[in-house]
């Protein structure tokens, strides 16, 4: 769940506004960054022990999601209103294939600053 947007009363200083206020930036990132991360870890289909824990240097190995195309769909079915909420996009979710998922994904990395790069045989996702 989201925080909710700091309100201004005249008890607190303005620096404490503006300190409440980068805090509340902030956590809206966190959140963006949290459903980016599980998005990735299970459209990967990792298990618990070895999930990425953070967007640095992730490698996306496309030849092991080629044949998992149910999954693939079942993922982005499963994203699809947080995705579009969090980071008011529109999902597709009759798209099956690896390049709408990795579409999406690119375009919500953007949001946080990040990006996809295509390496020979995998995607590299950097700052």
């Amino acid at each position: 769940m989201a925080a909710k947007t700091p309100l201004y009363t005249p008890d607190i200083s303005l620096a404490e506004y503006q300190r409440r206020l980068e805090d509340y930036r902030i956590s809206i990132d966190q959140n963006k960054y949290d459903v980016i991360l599980n998005f990735i870890n299970d459209l990967l289909d990792l298990e618990d022990n070895v999930k990425y824990k953070n967007l640095r240097n992730i490698r996306l190995n496309i030849s092991n999601l080629e044949n998992k195309k149910e999954h693939i769909t079942d993922t982005v079915l499963k994203y699809q209103e947080e995705l579009e909420n969090t980071f008011n996009i529109t999902v597709n979710p009759d798209k099956k294939n690896i390049k709408y998922a990795l579409y999406i994904l690119s375009k919500i990395l953007k949001v946080l600053d990040y990006k996809m790069i295509k390496m020979k045989e995998y995607y590299l996702i950097k700052n």
